[in-house]
């Protein structure tokens, strides 16, 4: 049965889209049958990997009918198949606005693919009255929320995405819905002070705001050009640094970062390595961490 991530928060620009293109392509080398569901009208998971087969259908037909139908492209890498965005004029918006029932439709939409993948990551668009993320929110296991550590994206977590969750669940003690597990992971970190210092802001945010309903990763995504070279080129970031480019490098390799989320999210992989065709034969740089 598929274990279901949803990618959120109400601010753009924090690598929801990255994490989702890198999480997913990790998992995929690791022998995982991944599915990616792009959920931002800016289509940017959609350009992310090259795709093998395009399907008839997207989005649109995905959640409007609940029937994933003819609405599964594949990539070019093995085991991770899309759904891609065919919805750029937010027309999906309107629909949700119908009635409140349509909210109820990606869940049952989730529901008759829990058994051809072992992941399904959807990334949405960051803002807070978003009626793909509130559905979003509402259907999966999990949900991860990447963070940059600077202090408008911390009170922008505060006074956004823990607001959101706040307003979905109910009011006070009345809890209408039960939200899934948000975890945090910091990206695009820096080695200085003042980013420490942010992170640890936003560890004392998500305790005293959640009471310990929120949790933020251990692992840390450091900020390295790696990230934006995969993308140029439209691979896992894994498979473009698997190693330190140097034993003296201060931070991990791209793969060791990746490995970290991995075995941090989803223990049970702990012996599992990604393998692609053409990669680079092993060093004792490429480690788990």
């Amino acid at each position: 049965m598929a274990k279901i991530y949803g990618i959120i928060g109400t601010k753009g620009g924090t690598t929801k889209t990255s994490n989702c293109a890198n999480f997913g392509g990790i998992l995929a080398d690791m022998g995982q049958k991944v599915l990616l569901i792009d959920g931002d009208n800016q289509q940017s998971l959609s350009a992310y990997y090259p795709v093998e087969t395009r399907s008839q259908y997207g989005l649109k037909k995905f959640i409007t009918q609940a029937d994933a139908t003819d609405c599964i492209s594949k990539t070019f890498h093995p085991n991770m198949d899309i759904i891609l965005n065919d919805d750029p004029d937010n027309e999906l918006k309107i629909w949700f606005s119908q009635s409140s029932s349509h909210y109820e439709y990606l869940k049952y939409a989730l529901k008759s693919l829990q058994d051809k993948y072992d992941y399904i990551i959807i990334d949405t668009k960051g803002e807070s009255d978003g009626a793909i993320q509130e559905s979003v929110i509402k259907s999966v296991d999990e949900l991860i929320a990447p963070i940059t550590p600077e202090f408008m994206a911390a009170k922008e977590f505060k006074r956004g995405t823990l607001r959101m969750l706040s307003r979905l669940r109910g009011p006070g003690d009345v809890e209408l819905f039960t939200l899934p597990p948000l975890k945090v992971v910091i990206c695009r970190q820096k080695k200085t002070a003042a980013s420490r210092q942010v992170v640890n802001q936003l560890r004392k945010i998500a305790f005293e705001e959640e009471k310990g309903r929120v949790s933020i990763l251990d692992t840390v995504l450091f900020e390295k050009d790696a990230f934006n070279v995969a993308c140029g080129k439209r691979l896992p970031v894994h498979r473009v640094e698997p190693a330190r480019p140097n034993k003296t490098s201060p931070t991990p390799s791209a793969q060791e970062l990746m490995l970290s989320l991995v075995r941090e999210l989803l223990p049970h992989l702990e012996d599992v390595t990604p393998q692609w065709e053409g990669m680079p034969r092993p060093t004792a740089e490429v480690i788990a961490v």
